[in-house]
């Protein structure tokens, strides 16, 4: 008799937990597909054209091959 009593309230709890989650599909739904949009997006930054030659440059006159060419001119 216990043992029924325990798998009743077993199934009562996983019918509940489906209800759940049935319902929950069904709002989502009927809100027409709303939440997928909860954040707006943020916009990238742009890096400052001065930043990006700076950076260019300073890695061409530290490369392998113009210092190479420097020395050989010396």
């Amino acid at each position: 008799m216990r043992r029924l009593q325990k798998e009743t309230k077993s199934l009562l709890k996983r019918k509940q937990s489906f209800e759940k989650k049935i319902a929950s599909a069904v709002d989502r739904i009927n809100e027409g597909g709303q939440t997928a949009v909860s954040k707006p997006r943020k916009a990238r930054r742009k890096k400052a054209k001065s930043v990006t030659r700076d950076s260019k440059s300073f890695f061409f006159h530290n490369s392998p091959k113009y210092n190479n060419q420097q020395q050989q001119q010396q």
